[in-house]
């Protein structure tokens, strides 16, 4: 009986310290940003081209030529309240053969960057956006043939 009375109030004591270190330390938490909100910094277009004119695409597509030369990745960035730095990141496959930073300013702002491509990088090929944390913006894919 004894044995069992000890147990008991072993028992309700480890379950008292748990509920109480698990219990709120009267900490302010956050609330969770509503999904409805749009991040400062944003990647309102992208578009990948054969060149730029009056800080506009000529063109638009998807796949290009093998004889193409150069592809641009054409991006349009609002939101910013100051100056600050995005990336472009070309990916040829899996391996990144790029970086380009590419300063913008408030509060929209045009850009882009160039791959130059040789007839025999055929493929897929993609150009990630992020921002001066490394968050990722945007993305555009596109393929060589």
């Amino acid at each position: 009986m004894f044995f069992a009375k000890t147990k008991m109030i072993l028992i309700i004591t480890l379950g008292l310290a748990v509920f109480m270190a698990c219990a709120p330390k009267g900490e302010v938490k956050k609330e969770p940003t509503p999904a409805t909100e749009r991040p400062a910094l944003r990647v309102a277009k992208i578009t990948l081209t054969t060149g730029v004119k009056d800080r506009q695409p000529i063109d638009s597509a998807i796949v290009f030529p093998d004889s193409v030369g150069r592809v641009y990745c054409w991006t349009l960035i609002q939101g910013m309240k100051e100056p600050t730095v995005i990336k472009h990141l070309w990916y040829y496959g899996e391996k990144r053969v790029a970086e380009v930073s590419l300063e913008v300013k408030p509060p929209r702002y045009r850009t882009w960057s160039y791959k130059t491509i040789l007839p025999q990088w055929k493929g897929d090929w993609r150009v990630w956006i992020i921002d001066s944390q490394g968050n990722l913006l945007g993305t555009a894919s596109f393929k060589i043939k």
